[in-house]
């Protein structure tokens, strides 16, 4: 069989990704210290994903060849990718989420696959080279364990997603902010993974370089972002921590929905609302852009889970949505307000207590159904909602 080298267009565009995998993954196993869960579940997946993708490489390139005892060696990596991105949205999503003896059992395929190909691992180098030529003239018959990679990795995928919509919407019952701490950039990037093993999957039924040109393209560009975005990704429970309070009792970001089957008497509930009143229209409490659940229990005098029980039960609203209601409230009447005509809708929108123009947009627009400019205009011209 003659030997031939080549390296094309398609490895070129994989290499950038690997490469850049391996910086960040470099990178974020030197922060040593200062390095969370995260970041290390993070180095340790870019790691993997990168030996898959040159797996490709070296298989496109004829390079098996000159380094068989690289052969088989990538691909089993296959199955740590969904359990390593899973783990790294548990660490992001999880207060003081910790790895356990017992969750090595995710990783149970993996082993046993390596287990299996000890036999092989231990050939000769030109006996490997004899297989690699039968596997290139037949390179259908090792499908089945990709298959099942490929069905492993979706699962985990699936999972992920579950676990950042969730978050998503628990995190609105503890923060009345979410910037920097919303997940969604991760959601974005976790379904893009999915169609990229699909199209991976695809190339395996229907090989053409059309999809191996857009798979190692979305690869390389999802290397490079959910890097940067990794790196920049703040420690979320950081910002939860205060000096005397406890503020979540369980692992959970948010008290449990049953609200552990307490029970409020209606006077406490009373006057915990006239409190919260208070607290909003009176002290306005909410202009504190990073205003948190256990800061308003501590000056309601309520349990955390308590408050958020009120919130959720009582007045029908998270904690994020009753707080960014009076900041909307705020915005309106200052919208209004003559002596302030000189602010800018941004500028009265950060005084009210909101963190940036988008979340003020969408609170805005959720809570009025127009946007703040509309709002603005239909007040300086009233014949406008009239319609004339």
């Amino acid at each position: 069989m003659e030997l031939n080298i080549s390296l094309n267009l398609i490895s070129v565009v994989n290499l950038l990704g690997i490469a850049q995998a391996i910086f960040f993954s470099v990178y974020l196993f030197q922060l040593k210290k200062t390095a969370s869960k995260a970041h290390i579940f993070l180095a340790l997946f870019l790691t993997a994903y990168a030996l898959v993708q040159l797996n490709d490489v070296l298989e496109a390139s004829n390079l098996f060849m000159v380094y068989p005892h690289l052969n088989s060696t990538f691909p089993i990596l296959v199955f740590a990718l969904g359990p390593l991105i899973y783990f790294y949205v548990k660490s992001l999503t999880v207060k003081n989420f910790k790895f356990k003896l017992k969750h090595l059992l995710h990783f149970t395929p993996l082993l046993f696959l390596i287990l299996i190909l000890i036999p092989y691992f231990s050939l000769s180098a030109s006996e490997k080279v004899k297989i690699i030529i039968t596997e290139t003239k037949h390179p259908d018959q090792d499908n089945i364990v990709s298959y099942m990679g490929i069905i492993q990795i979706m699962i985990y995928l699936v999972l992920s997603i579950k676990i950042i919509i969730g978050y998503s919407k628990d995190i609105k019952n503890y923060f009345s902010f979410t910037e920097k701490i919303n997940l969604n950039w991760l959601l974005n990037l976790v379904v893009a993974l999915v169609i990229i093993w699909l199209l991976w999957f695809l190339d395996t039924r229907y090989p053409t370089n059309y999809l191996k040109y857009m798979e190692a393209g979305m690869f390389t560009f999802f290397i490079y972002f959910l890097g940067f975005k990794g790196v920049k990704q703040p420690e979320i429970f950081k910002k939860a921590t205060r000096p005397d309070n406890n503020i979540l009792e369980t692992e959970s970001i948010i008290p449990s929905k049953k609200y552990e089957k307490t029970r409020i008497f209606t006077q406490t509930i009373d006057t915990a609302i006239i409190r919260l009143t208070q607290l909003m229209e009176t002290e306005k409490v909410y202009k504190n852009s990073q205003l948190t659940l256990p800061d308003l229990a501590v000056l309601t005098e309520l349990p955390n889970h308590h408050l958020s029980q009120i919130l959720n039960e009582n007045l029908k609203l998270n904690f994020y949505d009753y707080v960014n209601k009076y900041r909307v409230e705020e915005v309106k009447c200052n919208l209004l307000n003559p002596q302030k005509n000189n602010f800018t809708i941004l500028a009265l929108a950060l005084d009210a207590g909101f963190n940036s123009k988008a979340s003020f947009n969408k609170a805005f627009k959720k809570h009025t159904g127009i946007s703040p400019s509309e709002f603005k205009s239909q007040h300086q011209n009233p014949s406008a909602v009239l319609g004339k």
